[in-house]
């Protein structure tokens, strides 16, 4: 399965805050982390009709509020060991959020965070103790495609618990195990991953892809100390 990085993405223009002479200017910030909590938050746009009694704006985004333990900073200082951040997807619930794990590209700056919109790869625990994505990763830009390759990899456990997904959400991760036989294997109501990229792979993808496109100068994977 290739999971494609999408290269066009912006936050919705009604739920941003303006900036402040106070305010930090904003930085990008990369980790690995464990999903706390996730929620939707109201549209603002609604919500801004509820009060005066008019349509002024629509949100073209489903919007959430995530709440994500830092277990391995990349880029930047992630703060006190957790971080709260905006996320916008266009096609609801973000699919990464379904697993426990995952590599996150977060923009900080004044009082608020934002994920980089569709940039969070799920990473899984290998059996050595690193972290890897399942699956091919690849980023198109019109030109030539840059594609990590998986390849085949031992996995520390089950990737998810299919009985966690909420009812309703299943219908669209279905749908790449069915088609990758290869990559994934269900059985007894868990997701195996056969196939995966290691992350520091999964990293360079994004950053020389997606964050390239978007002028959005990131080092690259820091070297072993």
């Amino acid at each position: 399965m290739a999971v494609m990085l999408c290269a066009v993405a912006a936050m919705p223009a009604a739920a941003a805050e303006p900036a402040t002479a106070e305010a930090s200017p904003p930085h990008t910030v990369v980790f690995i982390g464990e999903r706390l909590s996730i929620e939707p938050v109201p549209d603002p746009c609604q919500t801004k009709a509820r009060e005066t009694g008019g349509l002024e704006c629509i949100t073209m985004d489903s919007l959430y509020r995530a709440r994500y333990r830092v277990v391995q900073p990349v880029v930047g200082d992630a703060g006190d060991g957790t971080l709260a951040f905006s996320v916008a997807d266009h096609y609801g619930f973000p699919p990464f959020a379904h697993f426990d794990h995952a590599l996150l590209f977060v923009e900080v700056g004044g009082e608020d965070a934002w994920l980089h919109k569709y940039q969070a790869i799920p990473v899984h625990r290998t059996v050595d103790g690193q972290w890897a994505a399942c699956g091919d990763l690849q980023y198109r830009d019109g030109q030539q495609p840059r594609v990590a390759r998986a390849r085949p990899m031992a996995f520390a456990g089950p990737i998810l618990a299919l009985d966690a997904v909420p009812a309703g959400h299943n219908e669209r991760l279905a749908a790449r195990w069915k088609e990758h036989p290869d990559i994934y294997r269900v059985t007894g109501g868990k997701v195996q991953c056969l196939r995966g990229v290691p992350v520091e792979q999964a990293y360079a993808i994004v950053r020389e892809g997606v964050m390239a496109a978007r002028e959005v100068p990131l080092p690259p994977w820091p070297a072993d100390p």
